[in-house]
């Protein structure tokens, strides 16, 4: 991961409303987190719980994805 230039941030921000790309993790870490997540979409598949668009407030179910949640880098 990168250190993030304060000065490009802003004016991304101030200019386009959304900074991109913007390293928040390592894309070991982030590959990891989407293994994990595609788990849980697998094990649900059978529920049918994912089609029905009832996958909502992971961050309080699933520990992980409150880690991505409140990573620092992101917020």
């Amino acid at each position: 991961m990168h250190r993030v230039d304060r000065t490009r941030l802003k004016e991304a921000w101030a200019s386009d409303g959304f900074v991109f790309p913007l390293d928040a993790m390592t894309a070991a870490r982030g590959a990891n987190y989407r293994h994990r997540l595609e788990a849980v979409e697998s094990a649900l598949e059978s529920t049918g719980v994912r089609r029905n668009g009832q996958l909502n407030q992971l961050h309080a179910v699933l520990g992980f994805v409150g880690e991505i949640a409140r990573n620092a880098h992101i917020l």
